[in-house]
Protein backbone atom coordinates (compact mmCIF):
# COMPACT_ATOMS: atom_id res chain seq x y z
CA UNK A 1 0.00 0.00 0.00
CA UNK A 2 1.41 3.28 -1.07
CA UNK A 3 2.19 5.69 2.31
CA UNK A 4 0.19 9.46 1.92
CA UNK A 5 3.38 11.22 1.61
CA UNK A 6 6.61 10.75 0.05
CA UNK A 7 9.49 9.23 1.44
CA UNK A 8 13.24 10.69 2.28
CA UNK A 9 15.93 8.25 2.35
CA UNK A 10 19.52 8.91 3.76
CA UNK A 11 22.60 7.24 2.73
CA UNK A 12 24.92 6.16 5.41
CA UNK A 13 28.62 5.50 4.73
CA UNK A 14 31.19 4.80 6.83
CA UNK A 15 34.67 5.45 6.14
CA UNK A 16 38.50 5.99 6.76
CA UNK A 17 39.26 6.54 2.95
CA UNK A 18 38.99 10.21 2.79
CA UNK A 19 40.46 9.75 -0.93
CA UNK A 20 37.59 8.78 -2.47
CA UNK A 21 35.06 10.84 -0.68
CA UNK A 22 34.94 13.64 -3.25
CA UNK A 23 34.00 10.94 -5.79
CA UNK A 24 31.87 8.52 -4.39
CA UNK A 25 29.63 12.18 -2.85
CA UNK A 26 29.94 13.56 -6.39
CA UNK A 27 28.17 10.16 -8.00
CA UNK A 28 25.42 10.05 -5.36
CA UNK A 29 24.57 13.67 -4.22
CA UNK A 30 21.43 14.11 -6.02
CA UNK A 31 20.53 10.19 -4.57
CA UNK A 32 19.41 11.05 -1.33
CA UNK A 33 17.73 13.15 0.56
CA UNK A 34 20.35 13.34 3.24
CA UNK A 35 24.12 11.99 3.08
CA UNK A 36 25.73 10.92 5.92
CA UNK A 37 29.13 10.57 5.93
CA UNK A 38 30.48 9.28 9.50
CA UNK A 39 34.93 9.83 9.15
CA UNK A 40 37.05 7.35 11.62
CA UNK A 41 40.65 8.71 10.52
CA UNK A 42 40.23 11.94 12.19
CA UNK A 43 41.20 13.76 9.10
CA UNK A 44 39.09 16.96 8.55
CA UNK A 45 37.70 17.37 5.29
CA UNK A 46 35.27 20.04 3.90
CA UNK A 47 32.06 19.77 2.96
CA UNK A 48 31.13 18.23 -0.16
CA UNK A 49 27.47 19.09 -0.97
CA UNK A 50 24.28 20.77 0.17
CA UNK A 51 23.07 17.12 1.43
CA UNK A 52 26.17 15.71 3.11
CA UNK A 53 26.53 15.84 6.54
CA UNK A 54 30.06 15.35 8.04
CA UNK A 55 30.64 13.20 11.22
CA UNK A 56 33.82 12.32 13.03
CA UNK A 57 34.18 9.10 15.05
CA UNK A 58 37.18 8.21 16.96
CA UNK A 59 37.44 4.88 15.75
CA UNK A 60 37.42 2.15 18.54
CA UNK A 61 38.27 -1.11 16.43
CA UNK A 62 34.45 -1.49 16.54
CA UNK A 63 32.61 -1.35 13.00
CA UNK A 64 29.30 -1.79 14.43
CA UNK A 65 29.73 1.20 17.49
CA UNK A 66 30.75 3.44 13.82
CA UNK A 67 27.85 2.16 11.87
CA UNK A 68 25.28 2.64 15.05
CA UNK A 69 26.89 6.44 15.53
CA UNK A 70 25.98 7.07 11.91
CA UNK A 71 22.78 5.21 12.31
CA UNK A 72 21.84 8.22 15.39
CA UNK A 73 22.43 11.02 13.02
CA UNK A 74 19.93 10.18 10.50
CA UNK A 75 16.64 12.01 10.02
CA UNK A 76 14.58 10.82 7.09
CA UNK A 77 12.08 8.44 6.77
CA UNK A 78 14.51 5.43 5.47
CA UNK A 79 18.11 4.95 6.26
CA UNK A 80 20.60 3.08 3.15
CA UNK A 81 23.47 2.02 4.35
CA UNK A 82 26.10 1.77 1.68
CA UNK A 83 29.97 1.39 2.07
CA UNK A 84 32.54 3.13 0.33
CA UNK A 85 34.24 -0.25 -1.93
CA UNK A 86 30.60 -0.75 -3.00
CA UNK A 87 28.16 0.67 -6.08
CA UNK A 88 24.91 1.43 -6.80
CA UNK A 89 23.40 1.76 -10.16
CA UNK A 90 21.07 4.45 -11.15
CA UNK A 91 18.48 2.25 -12.19
CA UNK A 92 18.53 0.35 -8.56
CA UNK A 93 18.67 4.03 -6.89
CA UNK A 94 15.25 3.98 -8.47
CA UNK A 95 14.09 0.89 -7.66
CA UNK A 96 15.02 1.87 -3.83
CA UNK A 97 13.04 5.32 -3.89
CA UNK A 98 10.01 2.93 -5.26
CA UNK A 99 10.18 0.36 -2.63
CA UNK A 100 10.15 2.81 0.31
CA UNK A 101 6.79 4.54 -0.57
CA UNK A 102 4.63 2.19 0.99
CA UNK A 103 3.50 1.46 4.55
CA UNK A 104 3.68 -2.33 4.08
CA UNK A 105 7.18 -3.09 5.17
CA UNK A 106 9.93 -1.91 7.44
CA UNK A 107 13.09 -2.97 5.91
CA UNK A 108 14.03 -4.52 2.19
CA UNK A 109 16.47 -7.50 1.11
CA UNK A 110 19.59 -6.08 -0.59
CA UNK A 111 21.36 -8.38 -3.22
CA UNK A 112 25.18 -7.67 -2.46
CA UNK A 113 27.11 -9.03 -5.23
CA UNK A 114 31.24 -9.41 -4.45
CA UNK A 115 33.32 -8.88 -7.29
CA UNK A 116 36.81 -11.39 -7.31
CA UNK A 117 37.00 -9.86 -10.50
CA UNK A 118 36.73 -6.35 -11.92
CA UNK A 119 33.38 -6.34 -14.35
CA UNK A 120 34.77 -2.45 -15.60
CA UNK A 121 37.56 -3.58 -16.97
CA UNK A 122 35.95 -7.50 -18.71
CA UNK A 123 36.37 -7.78 -22.50
CA UNK A 124 33.10 -7.70 -23.92
CA UNK A 125 30.68 -10.66 -23.74
CA UNK A 126 32.51 -11.80 -20.64
CA UNK A 127 31.16 -12.02 -17.33
CA UNK A 128 33.35 -11.45 -13.65
CA UNK A 129 33.25 -13.92 -11.04
CA UNK A 130 31.40 -12.89 -8.26
CA UNK A 131 29.23 -14.71 -5.40
CA UNK A 132 26.08 -12.99 -4.08
CA UNK A 133 23.96 -12.85 -0.41
CA UNK A 134 21.14 -11.27 0.59
CA UNK A 135 21.09 -8.51 3.55
CA UNK A 136 18.88 -5.66 5.26
CA UNK A 137 20.32 -2.56 3.97
CA UNK A 138 17.03 -0.70 3.70
CA UNK A 139 15.13 -0.07 6.75
CA UNK A 140 12.87 2.25 8.69
CA UNK A 141 14.60 5.22 10.61
CA UNK A 142 13.05 4.89 14.33
CA UNK A 143 12.53 1.14 14.48
CA UNK A 144 15.52 0.30 17.33
CA UNK A 145 17.37 -1.09 14.09
CA UNK A 146 20.88 -1.52 15.56
CA UNK A 147 24.41 -3.31 14.16
CA UNK A 148 26.05 -5.86 16.10
CA UNK A 149 29.66 -7.84 16.18
CA UNK A 150 33.15 -5.88 15.74
CA UNK A 151 33.37 -6.89 12.27
CA UNK A 152 31.09 -8.66 9.51
CA UNK A 153 28.74 -6.61 11.34
CA UNK A 154 24.98 -7.47 11.18
CA UNK A 155 21.57 -5.70 11.96
CA UNK A 156 19.29 -8.58 11.48
CA UNK A 157 19.59 -9.68 15.41
CA UNK A 158 18.17 -6.33 16.02
CA UNK A 159 15.48 -6.21 13.36
CA UNK A 160 14.42 -9.48 14.46
CA UNK A 161 13.79 -8.49 18.17
CA UNK A 162 11.81 -5.34 17.03
CA UNK A 163 9.40 -8.02 14.86
CA UNK A 164 9.76 -5.45 11.90
CA UNK A 165 8.12 -6.62 8.82
CA UNK A 166 10.09 -7.52 5.68
CA UNK A 167 9.73 -7.01 2.10
CA UNK A 168 11.91 -9.97 1.30
CA UNK A 169 10.84 -10.89 -2.26
CA UNK A 170 11.67 -7.34 -3.18
CA UNK A 171 15.48 -7.03 -3.65
CA UNK A 172 17.66 -4.47 -5.21
CA UNK A 173 20.81 -5.03 -6.23
CA UNK A 174 24.45 -3.39 -5.32
CA UNK A 175 27.97 -4.50 -6.24
CA UNK A 176 31.01 -4.69 -4.04
CA UNK A 177 34.25 -4.47 -5.22
CA UNK A 178 36.73 -4.97 -1.78
CA UNK A 179 37.91 -7.99 -2.74
CA UNK A 180 39.73 -6.42 -5.83
CA UNK A 181 40.22 -2.48 -4.51
CA UNK A 182 38.14 0.52 -3.78
CA UNK A 183 35.31 1.38 -5.83
CA UNK A 184 36.83 4.13 -7.88
CA UNK A 185 40.34 3.92 -7.45
CA UNK A 186 42.47 1.24 -7.45
CA UNK A 187 44.41 1.48 -4.18
CA UNK A 188 46.06 -1.28 -1.77
CA UNK A 189 43.85 -2.24 0.90
CA UNK A 190 45.80 -4.55 3.16
CA UNK A 191 45.83 -2.65 5.90
CA UNK A 192 42.13 -2.53 5.80
CA UNK A 193 42.09 -6.61 5.42
CA UNK A 194 44.61 -6.86 8.20
CA UNK A 195 42.35 -4.91 10.74
CA UNK A 196 38.96 -7.27 9.63
CA UNK A 197 41.28 -10.34 10.37
CA UNK A 198 42.26 -9.07 13.55
CA UNK A 199 39.31 -7.70 14.62
CA UNK A 200 37.50 -11.65 13.28
CA UNK A 201 39.70 -13.20 16.00
CA UNK A 202 38.45 -10.76 18.74
CA UNK A 203 34.95 -11.43 18.03
CA UNK A 204 35.62 -15.11 18.22
CA UNK A 205 37.13 -14.69 21.69
CA UNK A 206 33.45 -12.88 22.40
CA UNK A 207 31.41 -15.38 20.57
CA UNK A 208 33.70 -18.82 19.90
CA UNK A 209 30.69 -20.63 19.23
CA UNK A 210 29.72 -18.38 15.79
CA UNK A 211 30.22 -20.41 13.19
CA UNK A 212 29.81 -17.61 10.80
CA UNK A 213 33.23 -16.51 12.60
CA UNK A 214 34.55 -19.68 12.82
CA UNK A 215 34.05 -20.35 9.19
CA UNK A 216 35.68 -16.90 8.49
CA UNK A 217 39.00 -17.72 10.92
CA UNK A 218 39.59 -20.85 8.90
CA UNK A 219 39.78 -18.72 5.52
CA UNK A 220 42.42 -16.35 7.42
CA UNK A 221 44.21 -19.79 8.67
CA UNK A 222 44.05 -21.09 5.41
CA UNK A 223 45.75 -18.26 3.34
CA UNK A 224 48.46 -18.35 5.83
CA UNK A 225 49.48 -21.63 5.28
CA UNK A 226 48.47 -23.24 8.86
CA UNK A 227 45.95 -25.94 7.18
CA UNK A 228 45.63 -27.61 10.75
CA UNK A 229 44.12 -24.75 12.25
CA UNK A 230 42.22 -24.08 8.92
CA UNK A 231 40.89 -27.21 9.17
CA UNK A 232 39.84 -27.39 12.62
CA UNK A 233 38.03 -23.87 12.33
CA UNK A 234 36.28 -25.28 9.44
CA UNK A 235 34.96 -28.25 11.47
CA UNK A 236 33.98 -25.96 14.80
CA UNK A 237 31.91 -23.83 11.68
CA UNK A 238 29.72 -27.19 10.76
CA UNK A 239 29.59 -28.50 14.42
CA UNK A 240 28.33 -24.81 15.94
CA UNK A 241 25.78 -23.84 12.62
CA UNK A 242 22.41 -24.15 13.00
CA UNK A 243 20.68 -27.12 11.13
CA UNK A 244 19.75 -25.46 7.90
CA UNK A 245 23.17 -24.22 7.50
CA UNK A 246 24.71 -27.38 7.68
CA UNK A 247 24.88 -28.31 4.01
CA UNK A 248 26.51 -24.75 3.36
CA UNK A 249 29.11 -25.01 6.16
CA UNK A 250 30.18 -28.09 4.93
CA UNK A 251 30.85 -27.13 1.31
CA UNK A 252 32.76 -24.72 2.81
CA UNK A 253 35.02 -27.23 4.83
CA UNK A 254 35.56 -29.84 1.35
CA UNK A 255 36.65 -26.63 -0.10
CA UNK A 256 39.64 -25.88 2.60
CA UNK A 257 40.23 -29.67 2.24
CA UNK A 258 40.94 -29.31 -1.36
CA UNK A 259 42.91 -26.83 -0.84
CA UNK A 260 45.11 -28.19 1.73
CA UNK A 261 45.24 -31.26 -0.57
CA UNK A 262 46.72 -29.38 -3.64
CA UNK A 263 48.56 -27.47 -1.32
CA UNK A 264 50.58 -30.75 -0.31
CA UNK A 265 50.55 -32.46 -3.81
CA UNK A 266 52.17 -29.09 -5.10
CA UNK A 267 54.63 -29.51 -2.81
CA UNK A 268 55.32 -32.74 -3.29
CA UNK A 269 55.78 -32.15 -6.97
CA UNK A 270 58.20 -29.23 -6.27
CA UNK A 271 60.07 -31.92 -3.55
CA UNK A 272 60.74 -33.97 -6.81
CA UNK A 273 62.01 -31.60 -9.11
CA UNK A 274 65.78 -31.77 -9.74
CA UNK A 275 67.78 -28.84 -7.47
CA UNK A 276 69.34 -25.77 -9.78
CA UNK A 277 72.37 -27.13 -7.66
CA UNK A 278 72.23 -30.75 -8.07
CA UNK A 279 72.04 -32.75 -11.37
CA UNK A 280 68.35 -35.02 -12.02
CA UNK A 281 70.80 -37.93 -12.60
CA UNK A 282 74.27 -38.86 -11.66
CA UNK A 283 75.73 -41.17 -14.10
Amino acid sequence: MQTNKKQTCSLLVITNEIDVCNEFVFRHKNDFDEFILVITNGEKIMPLSRQCQIHYYDWDNNFSNALNFGISKCTSDWIFRLDSDEMISPVEVQRLHQLIQTDDYDYFLCNVFTFSEDFRKMPPGQQAKYRDGFLPRLWRGNMGVIYENYVHELNVMSIQRNHLRGGINTVFGICHMGEIGLAYRDVAFTGKRSCRNELIFKQLELTPSDARFNSYAGIIRLHEGRFDEALAYAQKACEYCIPNELLHYLKKKEEVLNIIKKSKDNFIVDLMQPSNNQPASIP
